[in-house]
């Protein structure tokens, strides 16, 4: 829940009245849970050595481990304290220390959390993955307690983390008290919570309850348990792996809005991109062309791009560009890009001179380039396919490469640098059309149950580290997974989705309804983000601020072919772009619901971004295709009541308002799908 119904809150308030201080989660609390050999993992068992790294005021760093009886499976956990953010980060590592193989190493969870519980209910927030659907990101809830559900599974199998779920959840103990999570795995996961409370003192049935055997069993316990769905396998001498890592930041008297913008900075001090320099790598401004448009077309485009110094940071091109030399149709739709992955030649039908004179060319105007290359599966036309069938590993016709095998792992790495540095493109747009459970499945035994994936995750980790440091930190990387598939806080810090959804790639009526969603919930886990935006409507910019957030990705189709006559619209563009550039430098602050359920249609859709360092911010407000209201009125937040602002709307009119008058203010939007835009700043 980051907004709801205004009702919602006083429910809460009502659900958890009388309740007892929350759990509190603690580094003391980090403690996995598996099967080795026969015997569950036991702490006071196993030998245990503790060191303290590093201590200072930020940020506490712990290396624990623990080492079997039988001096074969040494378990290391590295344990951040991240004190300003009230976060503890941790990933389990196994690594067989012997000269023999480990016992079996079975049902592996990175995190069993086993508390008392303080409250007969709780809520769970978790939140759709991108499916695709207008629904994706969207905030689900579930109350857990004795006399509704006392215990949850939520579960992503697919192999890509964020595609049912997003692998980020919280839990309310009460209104202002509660957990936040991630899971930070870029395959399948499962999260399982319990809150079994029954302290029934009074009414007919409780002598009833209390002598029922489960709930003596169970009574007084909150269970949060996450991992893989299933491990059940050993490790060879010298043999280490990394196991999902986590994250729990507890919300200790502080209102779910504030957690939520806490965390946002959490992810952009410490789960985000670095340059070389050791600053933040933003979310660019992309201009998307498919990579079957013609030499001649892109380069015309580009021309215009320059001649009115369109603020765009990168030109990307997009799938379609590969491949032997054949003749193509220029509609992506219409070429089957699908069964040439893998096949990293530049087809010289389409681009001649290779894509070096389309880099040059962006390059001269101002501009980066990045390259879309879908580097981990091969299509049924591809060259390595035939030569080398055994770097991949083929589950119903998809063809997953094995990152696990070293051959295949070089070759990839050689394949996309060598690409990257003989056409010149800076940055990286990587995309993964599959779903690889299955594959991974095909390649394990039942003595290996779950280490294909474990070992195919830590490699892809491993590559994305090496393709920056190949470009010295310094590029840039797209996370595309079918749109927003394979996003969770470890990915993050590599790279940022500029392709949240794939539902803006289908022509529908309305996908405005789509990105307003992604843009409001996404953000709210991982504020670094952006969408496609197309240039199909009628020129409204209420499509473009229905997709912006820190950044935002934009097809300008219709100007391909640009002559003269399309300098207006370029003017045009260029002015909105600049505006909407304002916006996105905001989403790295603080970040505000304006109206409840953000995904109800009949809703207006809006939002603050407040910056309260600086004293200035933003708020837009939406009437959208379903609305059946006029006036919106809303509550803006940390607006100073004694002091005075300054506010300039869309068409950059300014006015002075006091704070008073201007926490609770309103907009007229008469028409669907217009819309209100202030830009404001705190007068000294």
């Amino acid at each position: 829940m980051i907004v709801k119904k205004m009702g919602d809150i006083l429910a809460l308030s009502v659900l958890f009245a009388g309740a007892v201080a929350a759990q509190t989660f603690t580094a003391d609390n980090v403690e996995p849970s598996f099967i080795y050999g026969n015997e569950p993992f036991d702490k006071n068992t196993w030998a245990k050595t503790e060191k303290i790294d590093s201590d200072t005021a930020d940020i506490k760093k712990i290396t624990r481990t623990y080492t079997s009886a039988d001096k074969a499976l040494k378990l290391s956990i590295s344990i951040t304290e991240y004190k300003k953010f009230n976060v503890v980060y941790w990933i389990p590592t196994l690594e067989n220390i012997s000269a023999l193989p480990t016992q079996a190493i079975k049902n592996f969870r990175s995190m069993n959390w086993q508390a008392k519980s303080e409250h007969q209910n709780i809520m769970l927030r978790y939140y759709n993955g991108s499916r695709p659907s207008s629904a994706d990101f969207v905030e689900n809830t579930k109350q857990i307690g004795y006399w509704i559900e006392r215990k949850f599974k939520l579960e992503n199998l697919s192999g890509r983390c964020s595609e049912s779920y997003l692998p980020s959840f919280a839990v309310d103990f009460d209104a202002r008290n509660g957990l936040l999570g991630g899971i930070g795995w870029a395959g399948s996961w499962t999260l399982y919570i319990q809150n079994y409370n029954a302290q029934i003192n009074k009414g007919m049935m409780a002598a009833q309850f209390r002598n029922d055997a489960a709930v003596k069993d169970a009574n007084g316990k909150f269970i949060l348990d996450i991992g893989m769905p299933e491990t059940n396998f050993s490790l060879a001498p010298a043999q280490k792996v990394d196991m999902p890592s986590i994250f729990i930041a507890n919300r200790k008297n502080m209102a779910i809005e504030d957690a939520q913008n806490l965390h946002r900075r959490f992810m952009i001090k410490h789960c985000s991109p670095l340059g070389a320099d050791g600053k933040l790598i933003k979310t660019p401004y992309s201009l998307l062309l498919h990579g079957c448009i013609p030499e001649t077309r892109a380069l015309n485009l580009i021309k215009f791009l320059k001649k009115h110094a369109m603020p765009f940071d990168q030109i990307w091109l997009d799938a379609g560009w590969y491949g032997p030399d054949i003749e193509r149709p220029e509609s992506l739709y219409q070429f089957d890009w699908w069964n040439f992955t893998g096949d990293w030649r530049v087809n010289k039908k389409v681009y001649p001179n290779g894509l070096r004179v389309l880099s040059s060319a962006a390059r001269d105007a101002g501009y980066k380039t990045m390259l879309w290359i879908e580097m981990e599966r091969a299509g049924s036309k591809a060259q390595i396919l035939k030569s080398h069938p055994e770097y991949f590993n083929n589950c119903n016709a998809s063809n997953l490469i094995n990152l696990q095998n070293k051959d295949a792992y070089d070759w990839i790495c050689k394949a996309v640098e060598s690409v990257l540095s003989e056409e010149k493109i800076d940055n990286l747009r990587i995309d993964f059309n599959i779903r690889p459970a299955a594959n991974w499945k095909r390649l394990q035994t039942p003595q290996t149950v779950g280490l294909p994936e474990i070992q195919y995750v830590n490699a892809l980790y491993r590559l994305l580290e090496k393709y920056r440091a190949a470009a010295g930190n310094n590029r840039f990387i797209d996370n595309c997974a079918s749109g927003g598939m394979r996003l969770n806080f470890e990915m993050a810090k590599v790279s940022i989705p500029l392709w949240r959804s794939d539902v803006q790639c289908f022509d529908v009526d309305d996908y405005d309804t789509g990105n307003q969603n992604q843009v409001f919930y996404l953000s709210q886990w991982m504020p670094l983000n952006a969408g496609g935006v197309f240039d199909i409507y009628d020129g409204n910019d209420y499509h473009w601020l229905s997709g912006v957030a820190s950044g935002l990705s934009l097809t300008l189709n219709s100007e391909a072919d640009a002559t003269e006559r399309s300098d207006e619209n370029f003017k045009k563009f260029k002015t909105s772009l600049n505006k909407l550039r304002r916006i996105s430098e905001l989403f790295y602050y603080d970040m505000y619901a304006l109206f409840p359920n953000p995904e109800k249609q009949r809703n207006f859709f809006g939002y603050q971004l407040d910056c309260p360092e600086e004293g200035r911010g933003c708020f837009l407000v939406l009437n959208r295709k379903f609305c059946d209201k006029t006036r919106a009125e809303f509550t803006l937040r940390k607006i100073d009541p004694n002091a005075e602002y300054e506010l300039e709307d869309w068409n950059s009119k300014t006015r002075k308002m006091s704070g008073k008058d201007m926490r609770n203010f309103a907009v007229d939007l008469p028409t669907p799908k217009s819309f209100a835009v202030y830009f404001y700043k705190k007068l000294k």
